[in-house]
């Protein structure tokens, strides 16, 4: 939740403006990259990262995000290498391998 905007009435666009210009410039900092101290790194890395805003269903949502569907064996997720049948097992959550592509 990045805010709350209060009131009986809706702000107007200049209002509106007015409240999201400071989040769109952290954001926009973000989306050009910056440095940052990440867990398992010694040395501060470059990292950039962006908001994805979209309302779908959850079979739309995994076509959009390149993740399996629920009834499919393969990858659930889109970074790392874990497989749907092994998702109750806890080792599988010591995630070290990335996936590629």
């Amino acid at each position: 939740l990045a805010m709350v905007i209060s009131g009986p009435k809706e702000p107007s666009l200049e209002q509106l403006n007015h409240y999201l210009e400071p989040m769109c410039t952290k954001l926009h900092m973000t989306y050009k990259g910056l440095t940052m101290h990440i867990y398992g790194f010694h040395l501060p890395q470059h990292v950039h990262g962006c908001v994805l805003c979209e309302n779908s269903d959850i079979p739309a949502t995994q076509k959009l995000t390149e993740a399996a569907g629920h009834s499919y064996k393969k990858h659930p997720c889109n970074y790392c290498v874990i497989l749907l049948t092994d998702l109750n097992i806890d080792t599988v959550y010591n995630i070290v391998i990335m996936r590629n592509n």
